[in-house]
């Protein structure tokens, strides 16, 4: 009989040690996917740079993106992504992957580049000014960038293609003596920004309480004033 019970406690403790040895190994197995995923992202990140360009094979790249974004992935049938007035009279700014291919951009413009910025909507309240006298900010005495037509591929969409323009576009903002810069979003864009302005250390504000005018061209979305003092 203490033969048997041994041979059996024998038998018992094996089977443990197979099932803490198949713990231990998808464990590790586990560990290691999780490393070399964060590390693909570090690596992404890293790569992704932004640039101010004129470049003429950054700028086609980066309207065909923005076209084929808005019109076919957010539906906005009229939406025409080609250059127009408003990217000559501003600047592009283009997110490069390693291989230095567009997969994002946006356009930037400085207040005193126009008479009414590419959202601003002309003799009517929708305009940046009349917002800021609202709010109780005096407009006459400095300049503001806006960023506006700003498209990513969904595969940069972690923030981090965001982050490295954000920090191009700050800089620039700040080399033409700008205070603010401001734009026009989705509640869910703007907060998607205000993520980014603040882990660069910039507070983002949202003027929910004025409604920026519905357009058809945008399928009517509500869209919102954001505003960042820099």
């Amino acid at each position: 009989m203490i033969v048997t019970t041994t041979q059996t406690r024998g038998g018992f403790d094996n089977s443990l040690s197979l099932i803490k040895n198949f713990f231990l190994s998808l464990f590790k197995n586990s560990s290691c996917s999780l490393q070399n995923s964060q590390a693909k992202k570090i690596e992404k990140t890293s790569q992704s740079t932004a640039v101010i360009t004129k470049d003429k094979k950054y700028l086609d790249q980066y309207y065909a993106l923005r076209q084929g974004i808005c019109k076919e992935e957010n539906g906005w049938e009229t939406y025409d992504g080609s250059e127009n007035h408003f990217d000559k009279n501003g600047d592009i700014i283009v997110i490069l992957d390693a291989n230095k291919k567009v997969v994002g951009g946006a356009r930037f413009m400085i207040s005193d580049s126009s008479e009414y910025l590419y959202s601003e909507i002309p003799n009517s309240e929708f305009t940046y000014k009349n917002v800021f006298s609202k709010i109780g900010i005096d407009s006459k005495s400095f300049k503001f960038a806006e960023i506006s037509s700003f498209v990513i591929e969904s595969s940069f969409r972690d923030r981090s293609g965001t982050e490295v323009m954000l920090q191009s576009l700050i800089k620039k903002a700040l080399s033409h003596n700008c205070k603010y810069i401001v734009g026009i979003s989705s509640m869910a864009r703007c907060r998607n920004y205000k993520i980014v302005f603040n882990k660069l250390g910039y507070e983002l504000k949202i003027v929910k309480e004025f409604l920026w005018m519905k357009r058809d061209i945008y399928n009517y979305v509500e869209t919102f004033l954001m505003i960042v003092k820099i």
